[in-house]
């Protein structure tokens, strides 16, 4: 997807101009938080 620059989304402004660029963004955003999985230090916090 390349570099994303969150100043480019980050205004309901920028939706309306162009809702289907911050669709693919917000797509792409979702699929790396639902795929990602914890690292040790995750587990270690939970340790505390």
């Amino acid at each position: 997807m390349g570099e994303i620059r969150s100043y480019e989304y980050a205004h309901l402004e920028s939706f309306m101009d162009n809702p289907e660029k911050s669709w693919i963004m917000l797509k792409e955003m979702g699929r790396q938080i639902f795929n990602a999985t914890p690292n040790p230090a995750h587990y270690s916090l939970t340790n505390l």
